[in-house]
């Protein structure tokens, strides 16, 4: 066995005084124990980059090297790993938020599985979400379901497509990458700065790159929140990013409807009945989280080939394994 190597574990935080010192703290009891940490600031209006630098005043002796990175302006969360992640020097990089953890064992399992298969791009495990009560973390959530397992089992084209068509993601709060592969591909697209994820997914895939999975271990845990961008409880979806022209339709318009021939049927009933269902709730009804509109948000759900292939494939999944 070699000289193991340095993991960057590179937090990207914004705002994120209520939860950074728990964050670090998890990075910090990591049994891996060559860890270089690389923590860059969005231009946080609260007293984030002050506690930062006085937890890393004290603990800086517990890591192979401390990068920290502030902001003039608020750029947003890609462009904010972008930075990171090009000043990282390990020859692995775990990304995490300011308000999230990594379990204990995270990065030893990481380093673990990719030495035991022989991996030298990207993997991703198991990742949960989770809320704090009194002083006790609930998880509430662990992904990936069945079929995202599958999709995880595929070739690298296979994928894409997938992430194309039927809008799969695979998990990349859990991704563990390499510091070459980033570099091959340009690290993230940043013409949508809120958007850090399928993008770089889609640019990995594409180029060939198979994302790979290990379902032994969790190695992400996500706070349940309602800054996510995926959740809201000011009604029934966050408008901002499911609106008409909000983050996922720009998304949509940059990285996937240009690689989609017109021809495919399939594709374009998904697509705008998906789009007819975010108008209507959230534009025409007026987005408000009660019965009737839940009703409807599932009622139109039903009707989409997409959301019931998914539902049909973990439903006999989890009725095979329960046999």
């Amino acid at each position: 066995m070699g000289k193991k190597p340095l993991i960057s574990v590179v937090i990207a935080c914004y705002n994120a005084e209520k939860f950074i010192e728990e964050t670090l703290n998890s990075v910090y009891k990591q049994t891996y124990e060559k860890i270089e940490i690389v923590i860059s600031d969005d231009h946080s209006s609260d007293s984030t980059v002050q506690l930062v630098y006085k937890w890393i005043e004290s603990h800086k002796e517990r890591f192979f090297n401390v990068i920290i990175i502030t902001s003039e302006k608020n750029t947003g969360v890609a462009v904010n790993f972008d930075r990171a992640t090009r000043r990282a020097t390990g020859e692995w990089i775990k990304i995490m938020g300011g308000d999230d953890l990594l379990p204990p064992q995270a990065l030893s399992n990481y380093i673990a599985y990719v030495e035991k298969q022989d991996i030298k791009t990207i993997l991703c495990a198991k990742s949960a979400s989770f809320k704090e009560s009194n002083g006790h973390i609930k998880i509430t959530d662990v992904k990936p379901d069945p079929y995202t397992k599958y999709v995880f089992s595929l070739s690298a084209k296979e994928q894409y497509q997938k992430m194309l068509y039927e809008y799969v993601i695979l998990i990349p709060v859990s991704m563990f990458i390499s510091k070459k592969l980033y570099e091959k591909v340009g690290y993230y697209d940043t013409t949508f700065p809120d958007i850090d994820d399928q993008p770089l997914f889609l640019k990995l895939t594409y180029e060939g790159v198979k994302i790979h999975f290990c379902d032994g271990f969790i190695g992400y845990m996500h706070r349940t929140s309602i800054d996510s961008i995926s959740q809201t409880t000011c009604g029934l979806m966050n408008k901002r990013a499911f609106g008409y022209k909000g983050l996922l339709h720009k998304q949509d318009m940059i990285y996937v409807l240009p690689n989609i021939p017109k021809w495919h049927i399939f594709f374009y009933y998904h697509y705008y009945l998906d789009l007819f269902r975010r108008i209507f709730l959230i534009d025409i009804l007026g987005n408000k989280n009660n019965i009737a509109t839940r009703f409807l948000n599932r009622l139109l759900l039903f009707l989409d080939p997409v959301f019931m292939k998914k539902k049909i494939f973990n439903y006999l999944y989890l009725e095979k394994n329960n046999e």
